[in-house]
């Protein structure tokens, strides 16, 4: 059952990376799959119900300051979610939050952000884009997350 889950989800988040990369913009959907198989993999685990929570409200938090941010900067109540921050990127996010402890999502977050700014850098040089696909960078940083934790099962991540 698990290697049906891990090879389900594998294949929505190369689904996703090839689509948020190549047309920066992912179908409803894709992340609807993968929370769908999200909580399947979270039912088979150990993770409890509270971890959940606290990622969820870690991402609620990350939204606000961005919110706030952007209001600041304009002067007035921004929306940044339609011009700067795509909500695919949000659902994304919310999306993976049943495959990880609160500790675990905390460090996917931080290093998939850093491996985002890397990748969309290399790819400033390859096409120049403003616009950056976060999920799509957040997809393959989470399939080679599931890779390494395959080869190297002590990884503390609980795939």
């Amino acid at each position: 059952m698990k290697i049906l889950i891990l090879t389900s989800l594998a294949i929505v988040l190369l689904l996703i990376a090839y689509q948020d990369i190549k047309q920066r913009a992912i179908h409803v959907v894709l992340p609807v799959l993968l929370f769908a198989i999200s909580l399947v993999y979270w039912s088979q685990s150990f993770i409890p119900l509270e971890q959940l929570l606290y990622s969820f409200g870690f991402v609620l938090l990350c939204l606000a300051a961005i919110v706030i941010q952007f209001s600041i900067k304009n002067r007035r109540l921004a929306n940044p979610f339609n011009v700067s921050f795509g909500m695919g990127d949000v659902v994304f996010l919310i999306a993976v939050i049943p495959l990880f402890t609160f500790f675990q999502y905390l460090i996917f977050f931080v290093c998939g952000m850093l491996f985002s700014i890397l990748a969309f850098g290399v790819s400033q040089l390859i096409k120049k884009n403003q616009l950056i696909p976060l999920a799509g960078y957040l997809s393959v940083f989470l399939i080679l997350l599931g890779v390494y934790s395959f080869i190297n099962p002590n990884y503390f991540f609980i795939f």
